[in-house]
């Protein structure tokens, strides 16, 4: 199904019932209060960390070390 007239691949996404959420990104700002906002990548399970530390190359360091 092609959508290059009207509204293009937007036409086709109300076709199928699809509607786009009101906000998609939140600020810093209004983000609930006591909730703490990652600056990295989530944290290693346990069992990746165990394993790491058996590894030959072991992971690199930073925040929370090994």
């Amino acid at each position: 199904m092609r959508t290059d007239v009207g509204r293009g691949p937007l036409e086709l996404l109300d076709l199928r019932g699809f509607t786009l959420p009101l906000r998609v990104f939140v600020k810093r700002e209004t983000a609930a209060k006591g909730v703490r906002l990652a600056d990295g990548p989530p944290p290693l399970p346990k069992a990746a960390i165990e394993a790491a530390k058996q590894a030959e190359t072991p992971l690199p360091s930073g925040r929370g070390g090994l």
